[in-house]
């Protein structure tokens, strides 16, 4: 898991090829789903309109505990630093999830903002039930 810059929030993000999962929409309300067992998580899954499929991708801009124990997420869209001279035309979106720990960071809330390659910003803001 990577690590955020502020207050040690562990976390990692995955994305899938359109057909690893279900089809959502992009700009639907994402899905917040915490987890008990070993070890306590945070599953938010969504899906983001992010450019063309060979220059463009998904990226986590901020991961930040606040003081009043609310994680502020950040996603949208970016260029991938490898992209040649010549990109396809075509606008894609990817499912992703955000999977943080919840063993050792005392979250409430989460806000999650995407800000997608071809419109506005959208936040989601998700109070936790109690551990």
């Amino acid at each position: 898991m990577n690590t955020g810059d502020d207050h040690a929030v562990p976390y990692c993000v995955l994305t899938r090829d359109p057909s690893g999962w279900g089809r959502r929409p992009p700009r639907e309300a994402p899905t917040f789903a915490r987890s008990r067992g070993e070890s306590e998580y945070l599953s938010v899954t969504s899906r983001i309109r992010y450019g063309s499929s060979t220059c463009d991708r998904i990226a986590l801009e901020t991961v930040e505990l606040t003081a009043e124990n609310e994680l502020r997420v950040v996603v949208g869209a970016t260029s991938k630093a490898s992209a040649g001279p010549t990109c396809t035309d075509d606008i894609d979106d990817r499912e992703y999830e955000l999977v943080v720990g919840l063993d050792e960071v005392p979250i409430e809330a989460v806000r999650l903002t995407e800000r997608p390659f071809d419109g506005p910003a959208n936040t989601w803001t998700k109070t936790l039930p109690d551990r």
